[in-house]
């Protein structure tokens, strides 16, 4: 099964589509914080999720601005760099 059948940020009144949005919006993007301050390899899955989850829905942008998730993001990318320099 393909999953454009079953998600489509276009449709909202799929049911599915719907209960995927309520699902990352109550229950994921809420937890984002925690997922991304935990050790490797957790904020690098959470980062791929959360990479799909945003190419699926340009809307997530700003939920993720609205939660203040942008500047964990963008730490963890900063104490990603700065780790790997000083190795």
């Amino acid at each position: 099964m393909i999953a454009h059948s079953i998600y489509n940020a276009r449709n909202s009144a799929s049911a599915a589509s719907k209960t995927i949005n309520e699902l990352i919006l109550k229950q994921l993007l809420p937890r984002y914080g925690f997922i991304l301050s935990d050790t490797d390899p957790l904020p690098t899955f959470g980062l791929k999720l959360l990479s799909t989850i945003v190419e699926c829905n340009l809307a997530f942008v700003g939920v993720l601005h609205k939660l203040k998730l942008v500047g964990h993001i963008l730490d963890y990318y900063s104490g990603t760099i700065l780790r790997d320099t000083i190795s």
